[in-house]
Parts: C-alpha cells; structure tokens; sequence
C-alpha cells in the first residue's frame, strides 16, 4: 500500500516545535551533505515522509523564493546599478539591472496600498514602456589575441562562469536538460574567443579512432595512410572542441583522453611518425551531456555512466534554460503559453520537456499552430492522457 505523504504544514509544524523553519534545516542538511542536493533531498524527504511533489512545493516556498534582503549581502556581491561596466577579469564586461523584479515590487506596491480603481493593465503597459527603453546588457570578450568584442547573440546566465573557466583554459562539463542551447552557446563561445570550433556527436558505439585517428587507404595504390580526426588537429594547432552528449560514450573509450586532458600530451599510435601530440596553448574542451555521468535515469534511458577519473577532469557547469535567450527567439505570447507549462513540468517532476528548443520550433510555426490550445496539443500530443491533466490541474493555481 503506498505510504501518505506528510503535508507541508505538518513539517513546518514539526520545524517550528524545534525552534527552526525549512529554510534553516535544508541550508544544514545540504552542508552536511557537502553541498550534495540530491543527496540532502533524499535525506529530508526520508526524515519527514515526503513525497518528491511535497518536497517541491516546501523547496519552492522556503528555499527558491526565500527574500533575500539586500542589507544582508555583502557589499561587494550586492547588485550593481545598471551602468556599472566593470571588468569582471576573465576579459567580459557587462552591465546588470534588476529593473524586472522592480517593477513586479512597484505593481503589487500599487496593488496592496490601493484606495481607488487602479488599471492593473494600463500600470503593465507603462511598466513595460519603461522596460522597452532600458539598453540591453552588453557583454565584451577579449579574445586569445587580445582584442575585445561585442557579442552578436544574447547569453546565457551561464556564459560569464563559462568565459571564465575557458579563459583558464579549464576542462568544462556543461549538464542540463536537452534543448537549452549548450551547443549554440559553445559555438559562440569560439566565435567570441576567436577560435575555430569543432565538435562530434558521442555515441555508445564510438570509436577510439574517433579521437586519435585512422588508417585509411586512400594513398597511392591504396597505401594506408594516417587520417587524423578534428579532434587531433585542434588538440595540436587550438580550437574550441565539443564532446557533445557526452554521456552517451563508452566510459572506456573517454579514458584515452585523460592524459590529454590532465598532462598536455596524448598518445597517437596510429601516427608512427609523430606517436605523441602535444596540446596548444589555445585549445579548449567542452563536454556537454544531460546527466551527471552516473547513467541513465527516467529521463535520459539512453545515458551511460562515465569514470570518476574523467569527470575528476572537468570543471561542471550546470545550465537551466536561458528565458533572456528564449526572448530572442519568440513573442511574448509564446513565453506566456508555454512558461507555466515548463513550471507545472518542473514542479511535478514529469518526465516531459519544455525546451528551448521547442520555444523557437513553435514560434517558427504559430502561423499554422494559430490558437494556444493546438499549439498545446502540438506539445502534448506524445504525452499521457494522465501527464496532461496533471499540468493542466498544476497551471490552474499559476
């Protein structure tokens, strides 16, 4: 018989009787747990009885949307007004506002204080007046010669982290769900550092070849002769390389990349003149996959779980979806539809995506898609009848 759930208000309860509050019990479990949160999940919810959704709906509560009053931060990571240009020391530069959360702040001002009537539309339509004149954030990037540039496409939240590791030259792993943009976002990258990009699809039933090369015949007379694969040729001469879907590697094929990546040299066999390649100073190695390289889970089946020695190799990155992106890519309309879908997703853990990709898919073909209900049948049409009524239960509260 399944077990029920103990109710948020029962845990906060329990929390209270203890002179403590969620917040404060999840910050100490998750620093008991080295900063592990899958790990500091499982354990609270053990300790209390909770299911994943009852988990999410105190995490959501106590832990995303907790105010976190600017007098308590430090100066120095307070935010910056909106024409503060400083150099961050990886090479980018950029400005920041949260004129967003402002005007959200000044609406539900206006709405609590009220004395009379108040056009909760016409206030919006003047807020997002004032919104359209502020300048976007500008992000500068000095490349490998020097010379600083303006990016031509918004960034991810991620990429001033990302920019940094590359700029030391570190192994980075990106994770995160499928359609965020982690191959768009490293084929920038290169452009940004003015390098040349290169990458390759991981499969199971990659080869070692792959990476260090073959013999093909195809000299004079069907003379086998050394083919060296892109990975080599950026390995030795510089270049942005992406392992995409990383994850989907043979664990045993990765490992000839570990000297590569750690010791500045690998072994080519296959070159008889030239048996070890040596790594350029401006060489730079992406890793991008779903998971944790712990192996397939109910989302991603098809994942593979990779050697602790590999992963000890990179620097991880996680990557959400990118909504700055995805205003680039689509109307205000679509966002609207199809964020509180992602949420209702998000909160009850389904096994369904909302991505980024499928923003800018289905603004390309609203003109056929033309009414918010068939373009949520376009969605869900492979969904359970179970899974959509959940969602749709879930958005009503939104």
């Amino acid at each position: 018989m399944r077990q029920r759930s103990t109710s948020p208000k029962t845990v906060e309860a329990r929390l209270k009787a203890q002179n403590s509050n969620f917040q404060d019990y999840y910050n100490g479990r998750l620093e008991a747990y080295s900063n592990d949160l899958e790990e500091t999940k499982i354990d609270i919810m053990n300790t209390f009885s909770l299911s994943v959704f009852t988990f999410n709906q105190l995490y959501d509560k106590h832990i995303l949307n907790a105010p976190q009053p600017n007098d308590d931060v430090p100066q120095q990571y307070q935010d910056k007004p909106q024409n503060d240009n400083s150099d961050n020391g990886n090479g980018a530069k950029k400005s920041s506002d949260n004129t967003l959360e402002q005007a959200a702040a000044l609406l539900e001002l206006l709405k609590s204080q009220q004395t009379v009537a108040i056009d909760e539309n016409k206030v919006k339509e003047l807020i997002q007046k004032e919104l359209n004149n502020i300048p976007p954030k500008v992000f500068q990037v000095k490349d490998h010669k020097g010379v600083i540039k303006d990016l031509d496409f918004t960034p991810p939240k991620e990429f001033e982290q990302i920019l940094f590791l590359a700029s030391q030259r570190e192994n980075i792993l990106l994770v995160g769900a499928s359609g965020g943009g982690k191959t768009f976002t490293c084929s920038k990258l290169a452009q940004a550092l003015g390098l040349p990009f290169g990458f390759i699809s991981v499969t199971a039933g990659m080869s070692e070849s792959h990476l260090n090369g073959k013999f093909l015949p195809i000299g004079v007379g069907g003379q086998f002769l050394y083919v060296p694969p892109l990975f080599i040729e950026m390995y030795e001469n510089g270049g942005l390389f992406l392992l995409d879907e990383v994850d989907g590697a043979d664990s045993n094929t990765l490992l000839i990349l570990n000297a590569a990546i750690a010791n500045g040299s690998m072994a080519v066999p296959n070159r008889h003149e030239k048996p070890i390649a040596k790594k350029h100073k401006d060489f730079i190695l992406i890793a991008a996959g779903n998971t944790y390289g712990s192996g397939a889970n109910r989302m991603y089946v098809g994942r593979q779980q990779l050697d602790a020695s590999t992963l000890d190799r990179f620097s991880p990155v996680i990557m959400g979806y990118s909504e700055a992106i995805e205003k680039t890519l689509a109307s205000q309309e679509i966002l609207d539809e199809f964020y509180p879908v992602r949420k209702a997703v998000e909160k009850l853990g389904l096994r369904r995506l909302v991505s980024t990709r499928f923003i800018e898919r289905i603004e390309k073909l609203k003109s056929f898609y033309n009414t918010p209900k068939k373009r949520f049948e376009f969605l869900t049409v492979l969904w359970s009848k179970d899974d959509i009524a959940a969602v749709k239960a879930e958005m009503i509260k939104y």
